[in-house]
């Protein structure tokens, strides 16, 4: 399990480094300010965390059901802005919409979490030291280290359409990982032997092509007027 959720890590880290990479320096900045402020915030919370809490935390169904609604909260608009980057919707000179400005620069909800569990490991780790003195070197990595390594994908993938797919990849994994991970281990499906239900399938295919063909019809209709 441990695994999993440091790989779902490193991928939301990934993800969310290529977001920024397409992002000015003012913009990094700020978000990675908001990270050391959240990392600040919560140092009163961190402190008071354990290794078995943190276990228990991840065994618990509900925390687990808020995390997964985050999971795919966070999908959403990383593909959002992938699909609408490829059709050119972010063309110079096109004026954008306001969901496609949210789209644009939106970075990620999952950083946070990550962060304080990072920030709780390394709580951990640096037995011995004053816990305001790891706070804020904590705080500033996150302020200086996520900008930094921002540039780097860039430097690594110049190109802004390959810095998209690789944050598109990265989301299709943190998605399929993320979904993995928070599902409860103390969930049991029980097969129910049922029939198959032939009308409703026949409902399904009948609304189905009517949907399809409507489309079709309306698209053809706007083709037209286009013209």
């Amino acid at each position: 399990m441990e695994i999993l959720i440091y790989t779902l890590i490193v991928f939301i880290l990934l993800s969310c480094a290529f977001k920024l990479s397409q992002w000015g320096w003012t913009a990094r900045i700020v978000f990675g300010a908001l990270l050391a402020a959240f990392v600040v915030w919560s140092e009163q919370y961190a402190v008071q965390q354990s290794k078995t809490q943190l276990a228990d935390y991840l065994a618990n169904v509900t925390a687990l059901q808020n995390m997964a609604v985050i999971v795919t909260i966070d999908s959403v608009f990383c593909f959002g802005y992938a699909f609408c980057h490829f059709q050119d919707m972010y063309a110079a000179g096109q004026k954008c919409k306001w969901w496609l400005t949210i789209l644009k620069w939106y970075p990620s909800l999952l950083m946070f979490p990550v962060t304080f569990y990072a920030f709780t490991q390394t709580l951990f780790v640096a037995v011995g030291v004053d816990f305001s003195t790891t706070t804020w070197a904590f705080a500033a990595a996150c302020l200086v280290g996520l900008p930094l390594i921002a540039e780097g994908c860039k430097w690594l993938v110049p190109e802004q359409d390959g810095r998209v797919e690789m944050q598109l990849l990265s989301g299709c994994f943190v998605c399929i990982l993320g979904l993995v991970s928070t599902q409860s281990g103390k969930m049991v499906y029980k097969v129910q032997d049922t029939k198959t239900d032939w009308h409703m399938i026949a409902i399904a295919i009948g609304v189905f092509a009517v949907l399809f063909a409507l489309g079709i019809v309306i698209d053809r209709i706007k083709y037209r007027l286009k013209k």
